[in-house]
């Protein structure tokens, strides 16, 4: 057969249409139920393309049909010969060729199916294959006809979809998400997660990760988002990959990694890490003097350091800290069992010569140090002028003289003595003679302490707004005192004080108006009554009764 031109291609082709046309024009004056119907055809097609030149173009027409046949015309606007596929009425799936590569289609229905709200076009993104819906009958409405609004006002009435917003609007809704649904967010479609990907979306957020196993992307895809806070729940790689996949890191929480050694620090901290500001070690009880002299010289920025339950730290340790970390602002010794009273000297700078010392202390964790004396407070006292907080929970060594100097601290603000069990009445006395200015105070399990007590308080602590005297030996006389000369009071944990009842709750409700947190477990003097009175508190939100009401 001898090759066709373009010309006599598009001729044949355009006389096939019209004749089609014409035979499908016959149809629609024999069916009513045609005529019926004011809505214009609709295609639903999808397109995909082969390696080689042919391509397959698939045609899905609904099963709710007009007629008992239907006829779709596949065009190619570049003159190649096309095909008619003709579709049965019940729900099925045909496929038309074309003999050569194109780059525009035009699939055009001459009878369609009714119109519905789904979609109607689906294009194949990867081929830009594109797809429109060109009816070759048009019926004239019958009868009056449908008044449109405009769309502007049809969007206001249905209400704006959230498909609609702005980048920015989303960034802002996301950010007020957890972490775990900020990153559900940014896999439900390309929109979300480029305004999931904001670093507005995840400032101040902290990142878990298990660090098992080699991971590429990871710490690409935290610098995208500008995550700056790292916690590595475990770690079998090398504490390096951290360090160096973010190099902004501002904060980095090792806690519970027991696998961390000096040799995995030293790897990681060998070269100056400016942004850093806050490291915890707690539980890392492989860490010595030797992991806190390579953090000494190249974390000269830290502020934050938690070395709780590090029990191999020792006073030389504190000693390198004291000489390079001037600007720590807050310190964690939980449980260090090593360090003692010339280990605070060092953080004091009483040795200007060895070390400056950390002049900038805020906040000082000295919880169950138990070689720590009055000796240490002394150090404090002279040489940590910003101390605002101390905790001195379980050091037994602590005694009221050690008290005194703590009142000669004009910064401070809050105090822990839980379980000092060498704490007596005298001691409060001296921090209340002292003017101290401590707005929280807490002295539960100290079994010397009383009623006497607590009026050294009311005549010196007149700025405490939290009390804690769990297990203390107090009754209704203490409580009266406490009510009448300190009504600014906020919280108040009495639990296990089994001298108190009723009547010192009555104190309480008349002179604590205030009073937002009240602890009561373990009174067994306690009745419902002195409870309904309680509920009469304005600012009342907590109330702990544990086995109390009888």
């Amino acid at each position: 057969m001898p090759p066709q031109s373009p010309e006599s291609i598009r001729a044949r082709s355009a006389e096939r249409s019209a004749r089609y046309g014409r035979a499908l024009l016959r149809r629609h004056t024999l069916c009513p139920s045609l005529a019926r119907s004011r809505t214009r055809p609709r295609l639903l097609a999808h397109s995909y393309s082969t390696r080689t030149t042919t391509a397959n173009i698939e045609v899905l027409v609904s099963a709710d049909l007009l007629l008992p046949w239907h006829a779709v015309r596949l065009k190619c606007p570049r003159g190649v010969s096309s095909h008619h596929v003709h579709v049965s009425k019940t729900r099925c799936k045909q496929t038309g060729k074309i003999g050569s590569a194109y780059e525009t289609v035009r699939a055009a229905a001459s009878l369609g199916e009714r119109r519905t709200d789904r979609a109607t076009r689906l294009a194949d993104d990867d081929h830009k294959a594109r797809w429109e819906c060109v009816p070759r009958l048009w019926r004239p409405p019958l009868g009056p006809a449908r008044s449109t609004q405009p769309q502007q006002a049809q969007a206001q009435a249905r209400g704006t979809h959230v498909s609609r917003l702005y980048p920015e609007i989303l960034a802002l809704i996301f950010s007020r998400l957890p972490v775990r649904d900020r990153g559900r967010a940014a896999q439900t479609c390309r929109a979300w997660r480029d305004a999931a990907y904001s670093r507005s979306v995840w400032r101040g957020a902290e990142a878990r990760l298990h660090l098992r196993r080699p991971s590429p992307g990871l710490f690409a895809s935290l610098v995208r988002r500008g995550i700056r806070r790292v916690q590595v729940l475990s770690l079998r790689r090398s504490l390096r990959d951290v360090v160096v996949g973010v190099p902004d890191l501002e904060s980095l929480n090792l806690s519970g990694c027991y696998n961390v050694t000096d040799t995995g620090l030293s790897s990681a901290f060998s070269a100056d890490l400016p942004r850093l500001r806050s490291l915890d070690l707690s539980l890392c009880k492989q860490i010595t003097d030797a992991s806190l002299g390579h953090i000494a010289r190249h974390l000269k920025n830290l502020e934050t350091l938690e070395l709780g339950g590090c029990s191999n730290v020792t006073d030389t340790g504190l000693l390198l800290v004291a000489w390079g970390l001037c600007k720590l602002k807050r310190l964690d010794l939980r449980s260090c069992w090593h360090v003692s009273d010339r280990g605070i000297g060092h953080l004091a700078g009483l040795d200007r010569d060895a070390a400056a010392g950390t002049p900038a202390l805020e906040r000082l964790g000295l919880q169950d140090c138990q070689r720590l004396t009055d000796e240490a407070l002394r150090h404090a006292a002279a040489g940590l002028p910003a101390l605002a907080s101390l905790n001195l929970s379980f050091c037994v060594s602590i005694t009221d003289s050690g008290l005194k100097h703590v009142a000669r601290m004009s910064s401070l603000r809050e105090l822990n003595l839980r379980a000092c069990d060498n704490v007596t009445d005298a001691g409060l006395a001296h921090l209340a003679e002292g003017g101290s200015r401590i707005s929280s105070l807490d002295v539960s399990f100290c079994d010397k302490i009383g009623d006497r007590a607590l009026t050294h308080m009311s005549q010196g602590l007149f700025r405490l707004r939290s009390l804690s005297m769990s297990a203390c030996r107090i009754s209704d006389e203490g409580l009266d005192r406490v009510a009448k000369a300190l009504p600014e009071l906020e919280s108040l944990h009495i639990g296990q004080c089994s001298r108190v009842s009723d009547r010192g709750l009555a104190h309480v409700t008349a002179g604590l108006t205030r009073l937002r947190s009240i602890d009561l477990y373990g009174c067994p003097r306690i009745t419902a009554d002195a409870l309904q009175r309680l509920s009469t508190l304005p600012h009342l939100q907590d109330l702990n009764l544990g086995l109390n009401v009888s």
